[in-house]
C-alpha cells in the first residue's frame, strides 16, 4: 500500500487551480510544492509514530472525526486562521516539526520559487490531506496505535524516493531521526545530514602514470584497441559493399533542446489514416463490449475513447494523478469540427453520446476537457478556437445526458502539447483534437 498515492487520490481535482488563484502563484509551482510537501508531512508522521504512537493515534483520529478530507478548500489560508472546527492543522505541524517548521516552509519556498506564505498554505493543505488520509486508513482498517505505527513504518523505505529531485529535506529528516533514509554516507555529528551530495567519480583526460613495472601494458592495450577498431571498420565496409541497395542505414538523430526540457506528457498518437476531410481516423483495434449498469451495451474498439474512459473509471488500480496535470489524458478519436470553426460535424455525435452515457452510469465520475490545434496560422487565434471547441464538446456531453457537474472544466491550449509532428499533413491531423482527463471517479 503506497500512502503517497492514497493521499494524492484524496486531493480534490480543482485544488491546484484554486490554491494557485488564492496565492497568486502558477499552477505548476503549486504542483511542485505539493510533490515536496506531502512526503515531508509523511516523514513527520513516521518520526512522531516512532516516539509517540499513542499521541499520533489521537491526532489522526481527531482528523478523521473532523471530516477534514471534505474541507480541504477551507481549512488553511495564507494567514493560518482557518480551521475545521476544533481541529487546528498548524498546532499539529508544530508538534511534528517543532522549531524546524519555519525551516521547512523556507525550504519549500526556495524549492518551488514561491513566496513563503504560499509554501505555508500548501504545507497546511498537505498536512490536512495527509492527516485525514491516515485517519481514514485507521477507520477503514480498524487500526489501534500499534497498528498505525506498523502501517507508517512500512512506508519508511519508500520515503526517500518520494522526495522530488532538487528538494533538500535531509536536514529536517536528520532532526526527526529519519536522516539515514536521505544520507549518502554516515550521519555527521549531531545527527545532521550534509545537503551536499558526494562528488561524482573523476574522469581525468590525463590519466595517472602506470605503476612501475607495468609500463609496457598501456601501449599494448592501446595497440590492441586500434587493431580491433580497424578490423571492425573493414568488416563494416565489406558488408556494405556486398549488400548495396539492400542495407538499411540508421541515421542517428541529433539531440535537440527538447531533450533537456521535455514537453508535458500527452496522449500518444495512434495508428490510423487521414480521411478526405483532413480528419485523423484512428485505428479502433479489436471490438470490445462495454456493459453499463443500466443494461446498455456499447460495441467499441479496444483503442477507442469510450473503452479507455470506461477502463480508467472502473479499474481501481488506475489512479488519478492530481499533482502532475499532464498525466491521464485520453484523446477523442471520433470527434471532428468544420475547418477553422467551432462547429461539430454530425458524425461526432455518436461518440459524444457514448461518452455521456458512460458518465451517466458513473455519476461520481467527472472529466476535464482540453482542445488543441495544429501550428498552422496565428497561435492566439488557434488557442481561442481550441477553447471554443473544448467548451462545445462539454456542452454537448451535458445535452446528451451527462450531469453538468461531471464536466468540471473545458480549456483550449491551441498548438501546445502536440502528439505528432506538424511537418506532415497526417501529423497536423492528429494534433487537431479534443482530449479528456478523468478528474474524479
Amino acid at each position: 500500500m503506497n500512502l503517497l498515492n492514497i493521499v494524492k487520490n484524496y486531493l480534490p481535482a480543482s485544488l491546484v487551480q484554486q490554491t494557485a488563484q488564492q496565492t497568486g502563484e502558477s499552477e505548476s509551482s503549486i504542483s511542485n510544492l505539493l510533490s515536496a510537501a506531502i512526503p515531508s508531512i509523511v516523514g513527520g508522521l513516521i518520526a512522531k509514530s516512532q516516539t509517540d504512537s499513542e499521541g499520533l493515534f489521537s491526532l489522526v483520529k481527531s482528523a478523521s472525526n473532523a471530516g477534514i478530507l471534505t474541507k480541504l478548500g477551507s481549512i488553511v489560508d495564507v494567514n493560518q486562521t482557518s480551521n475545521a472546527g476544533s481541529f487546528n492543522i498548524w498546532t499539529i505541524l508544530q508538534q511534528l516539526f517543532g522549531d524546524k517548521l519555519q525551516s521547512l516552509i523556507s525550504s519549500l519556498s526556495a524549492f518551488a520559487g514561491v513566496k513563503e506564505s504560499s509554501a505555508q498554505t500548501v504545507l497546511g493543505l498537505s498536512g490536512a490531506a495527509t492527516l485525514g488520509t491516515v485517519g481514514s486508513q485507521v477507520e477503514q482498517n480498524n487500526l489501534d496505535a500499534n497498528g498505525l505505527n506498523t502501517f507508517l513504518q512500512s512506508q519508511k523505505s519508500n520515503l526517500a524516493s518520494w522526495v522530488p529531485a532538487g528538494f533538500d529535506f535531509s536536514k529536517i529528516a536528520g532532526v526527526l531521526g529519519l536522516g539515514s533514509l536521505f544520507a549518502s554516507g554516515p550521519l555527521s555529528e549531531g545527527n545532521n545530514i550534509s545537503s551536499t551530495p558526494p562528488p561524482p567519480p573523476s574522469y581525468s583526460s590525463h590519466p595517472e602514470p602506470p605503476q612501475k613495472g607495468n609500463g609496457w601494458l598501456v601501449p599494448l592495450i592501446i595497440l590492441a584497441a586500434l587493431g580491433g577498431l580497424i578490423w571492425y571498420l573493414m568488416k563494416s565496409c565489406d558488408k556494405e559493399d556486398t549488400n548495396t541497395g539492400n542495407a538499411t542505414v540508421e541515421t542517428p538523430i541529433a539531440p535537440t533542446g527538447d531533450t533537456a526540457n521535455p514537453q508535458p506528457q500527452t496522449p500518444p498518437a495512434t495508428a490510423g489514416t487521414m480521411d478526405a476531410s483532413g480528419n485523423w481516423v484512428a485505428d479502433w483495434g479489436a471490438e470490445q463490449t462495454i456493459k453499463l449498469a443500466d443494461g446498455t451495451e456499447l460495441k467499441v474498439g479496444q483503442n477507442s475513447t469510450e473503452y479507455k474512459l470506461y477502463q480508467f473509471i472502473t479499474d481501481a488500480g488506475m489512479q488519478i494523478d492530481t499533482v502532475d496535470k499532464t498525466k491521464n489524458w485520453i484523446s477523442f478519436d471520433r470527434v471532428y469540427f468544420e475547418t477553422g470553426k467551432s462547429v461539430l460535424t454530425q458524425e461526432s455525435q455518436n461518440q459524444i453520446k457514448n461518452i455521456a452515457l458512460i458518465l451517466k452510469n458513473y455519476p461520481q465520475a467527472a472529466i476535464k476537457i482540453g482542445g488543441y490545434t495544429d501550428n498552422t496560422g496565428d497561435a492566439a487565434i488557434n488557442k481561442k478556437i481550441s477553447d471554443e471547441r473544448a467548451k462545445i464538446v462539454g456542452k454537448e456531453l451535458v445535452k446528451s445526458g451527462a450531469a453538468a457537474k461531471q464536466v468540471v472544466e473545458s480549456v483550449g491550449y491551441g498548438p501546445e502539447h502536440p502528439i505528432a509532428t506538424n511537418e506532415t499533413e497526417e501529423g497536423k491531423a492528429q494534433n487537431r483534437r479534443v482530449d479528456l482527463k478523468v478528474a474524479s471517479k
